[in-house]
């Protein structure tokens, strides 16, 4: 009994070393908090860098003092949730956070592990306004910033197919610029340009909202009228 007592005993703190180097070493923040009291009991280095406090500034006190606002996924185990700490200047950071009992190595306390993601969200927020300006140059011509050739293309190909699937009827206008090339002869490009521009602001200011104004190509213009039949087009 004995032998097999201290055999236990020994397995225990082999596992509690086991359990401390991993806690210390990890890249993470990490603190243990008693799950009563939800006091701290331990805290590695990297969560002292986080906070900004020192061990003993941290322990025993109170997890949710560092919490900018407790709510009921404060304490959920065995899943990820995006928190709101306070660092000592009393900034607010929006860290990820993951609860585990860990009852196997020490009683009643909860082990915290905590990583800084501001960084992956401001990626993450680059990384769609990225997406969303590269969709609207896809769709946009780069002078007049009106619909290009493949967005109109697309806009009335949904319009054949509302056509066919319920008779809605719509109207193409294509129209282009009278003698725009003696304009870019007698003027230069600069001054061809700045006319497109002005026409398509013009032509998109005077369309009804349901319609859509693009450039087909060079100095010509294309106007997609829904709902709207022959003689409509020509009014």
């Amino acid at each position: 009994t004995d032998k097999s007592f201290g055999k236990e005993k020994e397995m225990t703190m082999n596992k509690s070393l086991i359990f401390e180097g991993i806690f210390q070493q990890s890249i993470n923040a990490q603190l243990v908090i008693d799950s009563l009291s939800k006091r701290i009991i331990r805290v590695n280095k990297v969560a002292e860098k986080i906070f900004g406090y020192i061990q003993k500034d941290l322990i025993g006190e109170k997890f949710t003092n560092f919490i900018a606002s407790e709510s009921d996924d404060t304490f959920k185990r065995n899943v990820f949730t995006l928190q709101s700490f306070i660092t000592v200047n009393g900034e607010e950071l929006s860290l990820e956070m993951f609860l585990i009992d860990i009852s196997k190595y020490e009683n009643d306390v909860i082990l915290v592990t905590i990583q800084d993601v501001n960084d992956r969200i401001e990626t993450e927020r680059k990384l769609r306004n990225t997406l969303k300006k590269m969709r609207l140059l896809s769709t946009t011509d780069g002078l007049t910033n009106i619909n290009n050739r493949r967005s109109m293309m697309k806009k009335i190909n949904y319009e054949l197919v509302r056509l066919e699937r319920n008779k809605e009827p719509f109207a193409l206008v294509l129209c282009d610029v009278d003698n725009f090339k003696a304009i870019n002869d007698a003027h230069g490009h600069d001054a061809g340009d700045f006319i497109l521009q002005e026409i398509a602001k013009l032509m998109f200011n005077t369309v009804r909202k349901q319609d859509t104004v693009g450039r087909w190509g060079g100095d010509e213009f294309l106007l997609l009228l829904p709902q709207t039949t022959l003689s409509g087009g020509f009014k």
